[in-house]
């Protein structure tokens, strides 16, 4: 079954690029590795029981003896179905409930995880809830906050303290004292710098 569906995806990828690409499709397969995962081991543990309960599958499993995913809601077919009342991960950016993601985190890495996460979230999830302007002026205010800030405020911790080690590790043999003075004071204000941005509770924050 896992084989056929991947197979299919492999196939409209070929098709019509990454278009096809979508990402209940992806879901959808991973889905039905958690269920071969369960069906090999019976342990309920790794199983994402939050979402098999939005999908219907815990009580097909539990009433019918056999899994099923509602069409309704996540299809190879038509993807993500409909967003709406899908499962929330745990943390404060309400990032939807993805099972995939976690194998994107294994092989990628966080960062690609978490990006993509995101992706998901503001292209498909916030997108199908966005109703007014005020919808609008959230969606992008979660992306600063959430995706953007961080993200930026990673960047700017990393190359800061790349320069302060760049000059703190500088061959100062042959200068004189006035150029040794001047790449010590760069180097003592580049770590301040650092230390005010590091201990900073929200360092991009926008408006008073």
């Amino acid at each position: 079954m896992i084989d056929l569906v991947l197979t299919e995806i492999h196939r409209e990828f070929k098709k019509t690029g990454f278009e096809s690409l979508d990402i209940g499709k992806v879901e959808f397969a991973a889905q039905l590795e958690m269920l071969a995962v369960y069906a090999f081991t019976g342990e309920i543990k790794v199983c994402p029981t939050k979402l098999w309960k939005h999908l219907g599958i815990s009580h097909n499993i539990n009433y019918h003896g056999f899994p099923f995913i509602d069409p309704s809601k996540l299809s190879l077919e038509t993807g993500l179905a409909r967003v709406q009342g899908w499962p929330q991960a745990e943390g404060k950016d309400s990032l939807p409930e993805l099972t995939y993601i976690h194998a994107l985190k294994f092989h990628y890495g966080a960062g690609v995880a978490k990006a993509h996460h995101y992706w998901a979230l503001f292209t498909q999830f916030t997108l199908a809830t966005i109703r007014t302007i005020d919808d609008v002026y959230s969606a992008i205010d979660r992306i600063l906050e959430f995706l953007m800030i961080p993200e930026t405020s990673e960047w700017v911790r990393t190359n800061l303290g790349k320069a302060s080690r760049k000059l703190r590790n500088q061959n100062l043999k042959g200068a004189n004292s006035e150029e040794e003075a001047v790449v010590r004071r760069e180097f003592h204000e580049c770590e301040e710098q650092l230390s005010d941005f590091e201990s900073a509770n929200r360092p991009f924050l926008r408006g008073k």
